[in-house]
């Protein structure tokens, strides 16, 4: 059973409200720090809890700028024009 300083893929993915595929690609690219525990991967919370206040302090430094243009922050919607776009997404969590 993992300790309160680790967690399985499936919680990790869940604290960070992220999908099993999106945590496994944060950690190929050593955003968030992952090891093998009895043949399972194993997340660092620390290193979880970093991420999220990275990804906090960055969305904040973006809303504080577009407020001082005298703009604000909208939702940025996907465009999936083709099947070269999919592809490229598909690549990104591999």
């Amino acid at each position: 059973m993992p300790t309160p300083k680790e967690m399985t893929t499936k919680e990790a993915a869940a604290y960070l409200g992220i999908g099993r595929d999106a945590l496994e690609a944060l950690a190929g690219k050593g955003l968030v720090v992952r090891y093998r525990l009895g043949g399972r991967w194993r997340y660092d919370k620390a290193s979880l809890d970093s991420y999220r206040r990275k990804q906090r302090e960055e969305g904040e430094a973006v809303a504080r700028e577009l407020r001082q243009r005298g703009e604000r922050a909208r939702p940025v919607r996907p465009r999936y024009d083709n099947v070269a776009t999919i592809r490229k997404i598909g690549e990104i969590f591999r």
